[in-house]
């Protein structure tokens, strides 16, 4: 996908606007499948780097609207998938967890519905 090569693009506007419309085709493919079922674009995803490139995103970003969309994004993909790195499955839901008290209604509810996609993991 060539959203995913905009993100080594150094410009942190792009970074946001890239996350961001990752984020609403990941968002998409939630609305329509069950809740039940793994996320529909997580092997597609999954084959172009990715969830290497989102967390990447998430683990450089200073600006926080990036930070918490990347977070969000990566959680959201991994409805009914473990996250195979033990240490970005930790830092994603510490950070989750961190924004659920965000002053941001989206981002507070987001981050909440992405750490219970987390959990359908378990």
């Amino acid at each position: 996908m060539g959203l995913f090569r905009m993100l080594d693009i150094k410009s942190s506007d792009i970074i946001l606007n890239t996350i961001m419309s990752i984020s609403s085709i990941v968002r998409g493919g939630l609305d329509t499948t069950d809740i039940s079922k793994p996320h529909p674009h997580y092997e597609t995803i999954e084959q172009c780097n990715g969830l290497t490139k989102i967390f990447q995103v998430f683990r450089q970003s200073k600006d926080k609207n990036t930070k918490d969309m990347a977070a969000i994004c990566f959680g959201r993909i991994h409805r009914q998938r473990l996250i195979k790195d033990v240490n970005q499955k930790v830092e994603i839901i510490q950070y989750l967890k961190s924004i659920m008290c965000d002053p941001d209604d989206w981002t507070k509810g987001e981050s909440i519905n992405a750490l219970s996609f987390l959990a359908l993991n378990s």
